[in-house]
C-alpha cells in the first residue's frame, strides 16, 4: 500500500494527483486549525498516514479490464470448442467418438472453464477494491474539507475557539482512523477472491500437470488407451447423415 511503487502511466499520474489533493486538503485543515496547535496534529496525520495508505484506484481498474478480457477470451474459446465437439455427434458414433469427446472435455474444456472462472474472480476482486478505494477517498476528502470549514467557523467563537478546534481535530482523527481500518479490512477481504482463484487453479491442475508455472506437455496428450480407441477404425461406427 505505502511503498510508493507505481504500475503504469495511469497509476503514476493518479498517484501524483491524489497525493497533491491529500496534501492540499490536509494543509487547508492545518491552517484552519491554527493557532490552537491542533494544526500540527492534523498535518502530521496527513503526511505519514493518509498519503501512505489512501492510494489511487487506477491500477485496480486496469487489472479489472485485463481480467475481464481474459475471461471473455477463455469463454469464447470454450464455447467454440464445445460447439465443435458437439458437431461430432451426427457423424461419428461409438467408442472412438466417446473417447475423443471425453478427451476434449477433460483436457480442454474443463481447464478452459477453470481459467475463465479464475479470471472472473480476479476481475470481481480488482473491481471491488477499486470501488472501495474511491469511496474511502471521497469520505476522507469530505470529512477533511468539513473539518476545515468547521475550524474556520470556530474562529467566531472567541476564547473557546482553540478548544473547539481541538475537538474538531479529535473527531477528524477518529474518522480518518476508521478509514484506515476500512482499508485494512478491504485488503483482508481480497483473500476471499484469492481463495476462489486458488480453487479454480486447482481445477486447472487436475486437467494438466504443472511444474512450477509451466504445463507439462505430456499431460495434454491423449492417453494410450484413449488413443487406441480413437484411431482404431473398428471403433468409429461412422454414421454420415444424408
Amino acid at each position: 500500500m505505502g511503498d510508493g511503487g507505481v504500475y503504469s502511466t495511469g497509476d503514476s499520474l493518479g498517484t501524483a494527483g491524489l497525493d497533491a489533493i491529500i496534501i492540499a486538503l490536509g494543509g487547508w485543515l492545518a491552517i484552519a486549525a491554527e493557532p490552537s496547535g491542533a494544526g500540527a496534529v492534523a498535518m502530521a496525520y496527513v503526511t505519514p498516514v493518509a498519503i501512505m495508505n489512501i492510494r489511487t484506484w487506477s491500477p485496480f481498474y486496469e487489472a479489472d479490464d485485463g481480467w475481464t478480457g481474459l475471461s471473455g477470451t477463455f469463454a469464447d474459446m470454450a464455447r467454440e470448442i464445445e460447439q465443435l465437439n458437439g458437431e461430432v455427434d451426427p457423424y461419428w458414433k461409438g467408442a472412438g467418438s466417446e473417447a475423443f469427446k471425453s478427451f476434449v472435455t477433460t483436457k480442454v474444456l474443463t481447464p478452459l472453464n477453470a481459467l475463465q472462472e479464475m479470471a472472473e474472480r480476479g476481475s470481481d476482486g480488482c473491481n471491488g477494491v477499486g470501488d472501495a478505494m474511491v469511496e474511502i477517498f471521497l469520505a476522507w476528502a469530505g470529512a477533511t474539507a468539513g473539518a476545515a470549514i468547521a475550524c474556520m467557523a470556530a474562529d467566531l467563537s472567541g476564547p473557546v475557539s482553540p478548544a473547539i478546534k481541538w475537538a474538531i481535530i479529535g473527531i477528524w482523527v477518529a474518522f480518518v482512523t476508521a478509514c484506515l481500518v476500512a482499508i485494512i479490512l478491504l485488503m483482508t477481504g481480497t483473500r476471499s477472491a484469492t481463495s476462489a482463484m486458488g480453487t479454480a487453479l486447482e481445477e486447472l491442475k487436475r486437467g494438466f500437470k504443472l511444474e512450477g508455472d509451466k504445463v507439462v506437455k505430456e499431460s495434454s496428450k491423449v492417453g494410450a488407451d484413449q488413443r487406441d480407441l480413437i484411431i482404431n477404425p473398428e471403433n468409429w461406427n461412422k454414421e454420415v447423415q444424408a
